[in-house]
């Protein structure tokens, strides 16, 4: 069995550019549609790019609308499938969790106004938070703290944990690699 067909429901797949990971997509879409296993509003792709979130669409439309006039299998099915797949839930992380806490802002414990941080807000809150966390270092460690600022200065200080909080992903796994 490959990818496209293989049991069970859940499926990641990692490649590079280019390699066919959203024709992959596509394929084990449309099985889990043909083999009854699913319905459109209860599968959940998530892509990195809205680019491939909506290639993704246009391949399951484009390939069901082939399937639906081909004679070949459940015409009305792949008529559903094309006319329904561009309100499918198939987005990018970020749009996917938007939505979900959107819909259930109570169960999160958030206010149902909220808005996405732009990037200057990030950065900004960043900083805030880099400069309470020294502050907190100063009061709770004056002497490992001083150590420190002798050697690189406040200001170089705070860019290399600045530098650490922007690569913390690739710091931990080389952190978990040692």
């Amino acid at each position: 069995k490959n990818a496209a067909s293989s049991g069970g429901f859940e499926v990641a797949v990692s490649a590079g550019a280019g390699s066919g990971k959203t024709r992959l997509l596509v394929a084990r879409y449309l099985y889990l549609l043909r083999s009854g296993a699913a319905e459109i509003p209860e599968i959940v792709a998530i892509t990195f790019t809205e680019k491939a979130a909506g290639q993704m669409k246009a391949g399951i439309a484009k390939t069901a609308r082939e399937l639906a006039f081909s004679g070949d299998g459940d015409s009305a099915l792949w008529h559903r499938v094309a006319a329904g797949i561009y309100n499918a839930p198939i987005s990018t992380i970020h749009s996917f969790c938007n939505s979900i806490l959107r819909r259930y802002p109570d169960k999160a414990g958030i206010d149902p106004l909220f808005t996405i941080a732009d990037d200057a807000t990030v950065s900004e809150l960043m900083y805030e938070a880099l400069d309470t966390y020294i502050g907190i270092r100063l009061d709770s460690a004056p002497d490992d703290m001083e150590i420190l600022l002798r050697a690189f200065g406040l200001s170089g200080y705070r860019h290399i944990l600045n530098s650490m909080l922007r690569r913390r992903t690739e710091l931990v796994t080389f952190i978990d690699s040692c």
